[in-house]
């Protein structure tokens, strides 16, 4: 998923702009729940073409090479 954020203060998990995470989900007791979240490996998603396709995917994907 992709989240645009605005935060006080820049880091390597949270950036000003879109941010990529990774969420698992698992049914139980047929609902479902949100069972991890994780920053997501942009260059990887793009590389292997999964992503979005956006430019700012792949300007992200570049800063974490």
């Amino acid at each position: 998923m992709a989240i645009n954020y605005q935060v006080h203060q820049e880091s390597e998990f949270y950036r000003n702009g879109i941010n990529y995470m990774l969420a698992m989900v698992v049914q139980e007791n047929n609902q479902w729940k949100l069972a991890e979240m994780s920053v997501a490996p942009v260059d990887i998603i793009v590389s292997k073409g999964i992503g979005f396709g956006t430019d700012h995917e792949k300007k992200r994907a570049e800063e974490m090479r």
